[in-house]
């Protein structure tokens, strides 16, 4: 998984505001991670370290000091989706050798790599209900 952390603001109530590099944008709740590790209750118990929340390592984690950070793929994996990544994208109609007509349309790389797909893995399957498209990877 290709994803990483592009910014991020503290909530209120111990929560992160995580907006990834592919346009997504997620809610994640430190208390969660509070039960699991205990160096995140320093967090609950000074309001202004958990507000100094900052991206680290080139996107790979969301940091507050040493000892305490959480990586992109628990952010990805556990945060609350509450926007959805949207590009305008135009479709290309050409015709081939016979004359027969052929469609294209470009997706965002970020998009892409975070289904999983790569020059190995380029089957996918494709979803039409009359309104939409939707798209995953064979693998899935």
């Amino acid at each position: 998984m290709n994803i990483k952390v592009k910014e991020v603001k503290p909530l209120d109530n111990l929560k992160l505001d995580v907006l990834f590099t592919n346009g997504i944008r997620k809610i994640y709740d430190v208390k969660k991670a509070m039960s699991h590790y205990e160096p995140f209750k320093e967090l609950e118990d000074n309001p202004y370290l958990f507000k100094q929340a900052k991206v680290d390592c080139g996107g790979c984690a969301v940091c507050w000091n040493d000892e305490v950070d959480v990586t992109e793929y628990e952010l990805w994996e556990m945060g609350e989706t509450v926007q959805t990544a949207e590009k305008i994208s135009n479709i290309h109609f050409n015709r081939n050798g016979q004359g027969r007509m052929g469609t294209k349309i470009t997706l965002p790389l970020s998009w892409i790599e975070t289904m999983g797909f790569n020059e190995n893995n380029k089957e996918a399957c494709l979803f039409f209900d009359g309104d939409s498209i939707s798209i995953k990877s064979k693998n899935a």
